[in-house]
């Protein structure tokens, strides 16, 4: 169903955004710690690939994947909690969404430019 399918997409997006963050965070924090560690853990990603996986990446049409919308409005935090909970239809899933990007996205791929 079209629920199903943003949900998926959805979860690919946090994936992302959470696997590139903490990748950063690990490199910065080798890099202040020791210069030894950062290399380590630098040579570890050129090994297993990396580099051309993020320029895989951006080989793609980025601003397409900026603006992708990949979730629900009605089933975000804090409407999913307060009120009720209308029925989920095609109408519904487009109300509420007036941001010409999402967020999830735009992080991820500073992430990976850095």
């Amino acid at each position: 169903s079209m629920k199903l399918g943003i949900d998926v997409n959805r979860h690919k997006e946090i994936i992302v955004k959470s696997v590139s963050a903490i990748l950063l965070l690990l490199l910065k924090h080798f890099k202040i710690n020791h210069i030894y560690q950062f290399e380590f853990m630098s040579q570890h990603l050129v090994f297993a690939n990396c580099i051309p996986l993020v320029l895989k990446f951006f080989n793609q049409n980025i601003m397409a994947y900026i603006q992708s919308k990949n979730n629900i409005a009605l089933q975000d935090f804090p409407s999913c909690v307060i009120g009720e909970q209308p029925e989920l239809t095609a109408e519904t899933l487009e109300v509420g969404d007036t941001s010409l990007y999402c967020w999830r996205n735009m992080f991820s791929c500073i992430n990976l430019l850095r």
